[in-house]
């Protein structure tokens, strides 16, 4: 059975986003590769495979076409003593595709999983400690510590100590003093509060800091 799509809604882009199984419309470019094995009549096409040419050529789309099988191919068959096909695959490129346009919204629907995915795995990577500083550090103290600013960094070297001379071009002093100057910034300003207890200590007390 041919379907007709001249009143329908315009089917989606074929690319390698289109479902597998996706049914597609019975087009001349398959009916001219059935021609010779199946009847013309009561037929479904779906894509069975879809394959990306490395060599930067049009992606092939191997389309399963169902249906009955005619005179001749149940002629062949017998000869050969075998049963007679009830499908072809058809190779074909996406200008030779029309997706079947009740197949649209499992189309969209299966696009916008596809796009929620990409966002996840997105996050996903910048979330990832091997990928994120601040994450890394959080999984690797804790959340203990305390966060804060260097405001200066100086160093004052050795000069009369023993110097690294063996390596050719890397002759420097083996000892270095190393002044940092270290502002912190707390969550919660440190002193006594309201109750007269000591809220956020800076070092630890008790059982409970």
């Amino acid at each position: 059975m041919d379907l007709d799509a001249s009143d329908s809604v315009p089917a989606p882009v074929v690319d390698e986003n289109i479902p597998i199984g996706t049914k597609i419309l019975i087009t001349p470019a398959i009916k001219k590769r059935v021609k010779g094995t199946l009847k013309l009549d009561n037929l479904v096409a779906e894509i069975a495979q879809i394959t990306p040419q490395s060599n930067g050529a049009n992606t092939i789309y191997t389309v399963k076409t169902s249906g009955s099988p005619n005179d001749e191919e149940i002629t062949r068959a017998k000869k050969i003593g075998r049963q007679p096909n009830t499908f072809v695959e058809n190779y074909l490129t996406a200008p030779e595709i029309q997706i079947d346009p009740a197949e649209i919204p499992k189309i969209t629907a299966n696009r916008q999983d596809i796009k929620k995915s990409k966002k996840s795995s997105a996050l996903n990577a910048f979330l990832s400690p091997a990928n994120n500083a601040i994450v890394r550090s959080f999984k690797s103290s804790g959340g203990k510590g305390l966060a804060g600013f260097i405001e200066s960094m100086n160093f004052d070297w050795y000069n009369q100590t023993t110097w690294e001379v063996e390596q050719e071009g890397s002759i420097a002093p083996k000892m270095c003093k190393v002044t940092i100057n270290f502002t912190p910034i707390h969550d919660i300003s440190p002193g006594i509060d309201h109750h007269g207890y000591n809220r956020a200590p800076v070092y630890r007390v008790g059982g409970r800091s």
